[in-house]
């Protein structure tokens, strides 16, 4: 019970972040609203993460369960990114480049401890993933430096947001145009194979013990669910009528870049526990995927 009630509060922070995001969009609640609230769900979680560690490192899991609300809590109180604000749009670059890099070392760490297939598999996904997508951000920045965010901003509502040009673009495209509808599939990409990675990482964590065989189950289906998904929303996005509109929609909604975190930080706050962390020591289960 002890832990019990802070892991529970830090699996909450992800769906927390969430709202503040979603919130503060669809409101357009200005700044001083969206930032107390963004400092104190990282200062919250901060907390809350020292408790479940019980203040000592535990690095690969950390960065799983880090990335997401780190995210939320860094930049949800700017907004969606979008080149008419040039500043905001690298600020949120910068801080998804960051989680990235955090899901993506972490992925290895913990395969290289676990030496399984399924883990060797999550980190060889990942990592084809974000050699894409860490390029596609690196582009954002390229757009701004090269003078071009104007440009992009006056189409990106087209090019650049996947419900509209999974269904198909219309007029004589422009080679922004189509570099933006690019890099943005590459960013789909990314979320299929960061999905089916926390797929394999889960069935890795299931098999090693570090997780109940329940819950590792039950993350891998998620995973690969969404993974499919997302394929099939791209797929039948090309269909005429509802149905299309509907399916490019929902690969819109499973590729945005936060949504690369949510399985991870799941798997992430599972893992910290000192308490956890003691019990596998003692049976001879690689606690060191649990602790740096």
């Amino acid at each position: 019970m002890e832990i019990l009630v802070p892991r529970v509060l830090a699996h909450l922070a992800w769906p927390a972040g969430l709202a503040i995001v979603l919130v503060a969009t669809a409101a357009a609640l200005p700044l001083t609203v969206t930032l107390p609230l963004c400092i104190a769900l990282g200062l919250g979680y901060a907390l809350l993460l020292r408790r479940l560690t019980g203040g000592r490192p535990a690095q690969p899991a950390l960065g799983l369960a880090v990335a997401g609300v780190g995210l939320f809590a860094l930049v949800g109180f700017i907004g969606p990114p979008t080149a008419a604000e040039p500043v905001h749009m690298l600020l949120n670059t910068v801080v998804l480049f960051a989680a990235a890099v955090a899901l993506l070392w972490s992925t290895i760490a913990l395969a290289l401890r676990l030496r399984s297939g399924p883990a060797v598999a999550a980190a060889v996904l990942l990592g084809i993933g974000s050699a894409g997508y860490l390029m596609n951000l690196l582009a954002r920045w390229a757009v701004v430096l090269s003078g071009a965010a104007p440009a992009q901003a006056a189409i990106e509502d087209r090019a650049w947001m996947a419900a509209a040009y999974l269904r198909g673009l219309d007029g004589e495209p422009t080679y922004l145009t189509y570099l933006l509808v690019w890099l943005d599939l590459v960013q789909v990409a990314y979320l299929v194979l960061s999905y089916a990675a926390a797929s394999a990482l889960a069935v890795a964590l299931g098999r090693a013990g570090l997780l109940p065989a329940r819950q590792a189950r039950a993350v891998a289906r998620i995973g690969a669910v969404l993974a499919a998904l997302v394929c099939a929303g791209a797929i039948a996005a090309a269909i005429d009528g509802p149905v299309g509109t509907i399916a490019a929609w929902t690969a819109f909604a499973l590729t945005i870049p936060f949504m690369s975190t949510v399985l991870p930080h799941v798997l992430g706050v599972a893992l910290l526990s000192p308490a956890r962390a003691a019990s596998h020591q003692d049976s001879g289960l690689p606690a060191r995927a649990l602790v740096g």
